[in-house]
Order: C-alpha cells, then sequence, then structure tokens
C-alpha cells in the first residue's frame, strides 16, 4: 500500500502542525487573571466572612485561588499562609497546616503569629506520643488564629500594609515588653540547645556569677555535671508547654514558669519548673532554676 492509500485509510492519524498547535491552545489551561486591588480586598473578606460562619471548605477554596494571584503584597502571602493553614488545623490536617506554616515562615514579618500556630501542632504531635506513657496526659488540639489584613481597594498595594492579629477568642491582649519578648526567644534557645546537647550553648544561657546550683553545689561543679548529663545520652528532647511569663522587681527579672517534659534514651519525666532571668550587662541571663514538682519514670 502506498502512502497515498494509507493516509486515506488513516484520516485520523495525519494531523498538521498548524491543527495541532490549535489543539493544544484549545486544551491548554488559561493562565491566573491578575485581581486587582479592590478584587482582592473582596475575596480575601469573603473568606474572612465564610471561616466567621465556620464554612471552612468555602473559607480555604477562596483564599487558595487568591494565594495564586500574581500580584499579592508580601504582607497578603504571608496572612494567606497563614489562614490557609489555620483552616486545615481546623479540619484535623496538621501535616498539610505544617506544610503551609513552614512555607510562611520563609517570610520575615508576622513570624511571631505563624511560629505560635506551628509549635501548636509540634506540641500536639508531642503530647500524642507522651500519651503512650502518660496515660493522664491531657491532649491540646491545636486551633491556630488567623491574621487579617486591612487591603486598600484601588489597584496599587502600598509597600508596608497594616495588619493586625486577631485572636480566636474576643479578650484583647496586651502586647509584650521588650524584655517579655526577649526572654519568651531566650527560654525557646535554652530548650533548642538542651535538645541538641550542646552545652557550650546551653550553659551560655546562665549567670555564672549570680546562679546558684541547688544543695549547695559550687557553679563549678554543676557546671562539670551538667556537660556529663546533657552529652552522655545519646538523644534528648525537651518540650515546654504552658510558658507563663512574669516580670519582678521592676522589669529588671522575668519569671519564665512551664511545664517541662524530658525524654532520652536513660529517663524521661514531666514536671512543672520555673526559671527567673536577669539582665546583666545587656543580656538576660539565668540565675535561678527550680523544680516545683516531678513525675519521673
Amino acid at each position: 500500500m502506498n502512502t497515498a492509500s494509507r493516509i486515506a485509510c488513516n484520516p485520523l492519524k495525519t494531523i498538521t502542525s498548524t491543527a495541532f498547535l490549535s489543539l493544544v491552545l484549545l486544551f491548554t489551561p488559561p493562565a491566573f487573571s491578575a485581581m486587582n486591588g479592590a478584587e482582592q480586598k473582596q475575596a480575601f473578606e469573603k473568606g474572612w466572612q465564610a471561616m466567621k460562619n465556620d464554612k471552612l471548605d468555602e473559607a480555604y477554596n477562596i483564599w487558595d485561588k487568591l494565594s495564586k494571584n500574581p500580584n499579592n503584597s508580601p504582607e497578603l502571602k504571608r496572612a494567606l499562609e497563614n489562614n490557609l493553614a489555620v483552616v486545615l488545623m481546623r479540619q484535623k490536617k496538621y501535616e498539610q497546616a505544617q506544610q503551609r506554616l513552614d512555607a510562611a515562615l520563609q517570610a520575615d514579618k508576622q513570624v511571631a503569629r505563624t511560629l505560635d500556630n506551628l509549635n501548636q501542632i509540634y506540641a500536639y504531635q508531642a503530647q500524642q506520643a507522651y500519651k503512650k506513657v502518660f496515660e493522664k496526659t491531657t491532649v491540646k488540639q491545636p486551633k491556630g488564629e488567623l491574621l487579617f489584613i486591612e487591603l486598600p481597594g484601588d489597584v496599587s498595594v502600598p509597600k508596608e500594609t497594616s495588619v493586625a492579629v486577631v485572636p480566636e477568642t474576643p479578650a484583647e491582649q496586651k502586647p509584650l515588653s521588650n524584655a517579655l519578648f526577649e526572654v519568651t526567644g531566650l527560654v525557646e534557645g535554652w530548650r533548642q540547645a538542651w535538645s541538641s546537647q550542646d552545652v557550650d550553648r546551653y550553659l551560655s544561657f546562665y549567670d555564672p556569677n549570680e546562679f546558684q546550683p541547688k544543695n549547695g553545689m559550687s557553679y563549678r561543679s554543676w557546671e562539670k555535671s551538667r556537660y556529663r548529663n546533657v552529652r552522655n545520652p545519646k538523644y534528648i528532647r525537651i518540650y515546654l508547654d504552658d510558658l507563663k511569663l512574669t516580670e519582678l522587681d521592676g522589669g529588671e527579672q522575668v519569671r519564665a514558669d512551664f511545664e517541662q517534659r524530658y525524654e532520652s534514651d536513660r529517663f524521661r519525666d514531666t514536671i512543672h519548673k520555673f526559671l527567673v532571668w536577669q539582665k546583666d550587662g545587656g543580656d538576660w541571663k539565668i540565675i535561678r532554676e527550680e523544680v516545683v514538682y516531678a513525675n519521673g519514670d
């Protein structure tokens, strides 16, 4: 059979380049059309209203579509990633929420609220693991907090956009003082240094001149014992819950109260502890560490 005969017998197998290009264009999904300022504002507030009415799927779909808009300001991008994660948290889709929050943490603003939501997931995962060991442990479901951003109604988006953190409860929250804000970060740094068994960094949080170890032990003896106790285990995991900060002595000291859960290959326990921090030459250092009550294994 010659070429002409084959074409005649199989007309559907032959197609010109022009026709093929037409089919590709026909079945290629259209590009996302950019929203202007008014449309962004309308979409964001529509999603917010859906959340208020507990329409989680509707809110997610609205904000997810808005998040794909190429004209979003950095502030709006961060707020959307945070809020989409909150929707997933309310739906108990914690792994997906964690991915959203990890992405949101790439930004340098609004990080405090986003990090808090992410830590709720980490705490929930830790509590689930500990519940197998401590039967009386109460597992707290993470709920997350939304970010509301006031968008302009026109096309142009200013470089700086006002952002308000909206708590789940209507009660107003007072902003942290500089002292409380700084100590909050230091407590987390202290926990991380201990968990990573970085002894030098861990000890750097203590004031060698003011810290008084219990049982009359000298600081140098206590320091040597901490080197052994922190370095020797194969692994250490530290979890802190219910952190409460209180300014003392007119703001010269800060007391941090929390529940500490410790786990290593040798030992695990849950205790209530407090640390007293005092500023020394511009740096906050631990001058007192006390265990209020303990429940060890």
